[in-house]
């Protein structure tokens, strides 16, 4: 597998555009020189920013080190976009999203418990 610098860029460009979180505001929260980010265009970052980001964006390095399809493989579209989606919602409204499912999960454990209780 060939890494490039210019697709890391290019995948954090992507993120900047799909979650309306520009790379001057990503550098201004990270730390991370706005020059330095640009320049990965053509050069490697170092591990420590490539951390920064990735959880400024909400991905991991993974993600922007591999090959895209590897990382499609794991999650259909529709998954990644709703992590995604979650991602960008706000704490609270995350942890509501989170009772949520957990509270469908336990109903739906709750169905199967009956179920073989009866005997189905």
């Amino acid at each position: 597998m060939e890494i490039s610098s210019l697709s890391i860029w290019e995948k954090l460009s992507k993120l900047a555009k799909t979650q309306k979180r520009s790379l001057k505001g990503a550098a201004k929260a990270t730390g991370v020189s706005e020059g330095a980010i640009s320049g990965w265009k053509k050069s490697f970052p170092t591990v420590d920013n490539l951390a920064y980001l990735a959880d400024y964006y909400g991905v991991t390095i993974d993600y922007l080190v591999n090959d895209e399809k590897t990382i499609n493989d794991k999650l259909s579209e529709d998954e990644w976009n709703l992590v995604t989606n979650y991602r960008n919602l706000p704490i609270g409204n995350q942890q509501n999203i989170r009772d949520l499912i957990n509270s469908m999960l336990s109903v739906t454990d709750g169905e199967r418990g009956k179920r073989k209780a009866a005997g189905q």
